[in-house]
């Protein structure tokens, strides 16, 4: 739970980025 947390809490800071892309990637692989 913790690494999606941060994970969330880095897209949410770079929304622009395309971290955000990967980050909606890996919550949705994670759930």
């Amino acid at each position: 739970m913790s690494e999606l947390h941060l994970l969330t809490y880095r897209g949410d800071a770079d929304p622009s980025s395309l971290d955000n892309h990967i980050v909606t990637v890996l919550s949705i692989s994670t759930t």
